[in-house]
């Protein structure tokens, strides 16, 4: 995810309440690892698959998971 660089102090917070939220509405751990290793940190879904130590086509599934259950937040928040 990027964000400018000059960012004021407010618009750090809302980001990071919305990013709360977001890992709320995920729910298991390895859904929140592959949002925050992949979508945030920008590594691939290869990296992530490596590092939970499955297929990456379970990651991949998991991707589809993850952007279902954050369409919500394209409409709303950003």
């Amino acid at each position: 995810m990027l964000l400018p660089i000059n960012q004021t102090p407010e618009e750090v917070e809302f980001v990071e309440i919305v990013k709360r939220r977001m890992l709320r509405r995920l729910g298991d751990d390895r859904c929140r690892f592959i949002f925050l290793y992949v979508i945030e940190q920008g590594h691939t879904q290869v990296d992530a698959a490596e590092a939970l130590g499955v297929h990456e086509t379970e990651v991949s599934r998991q991707m589809k998971n993850i952007r279902g259950r954050l369409h919500p937040f394209k409409k709303g928040y950003l």
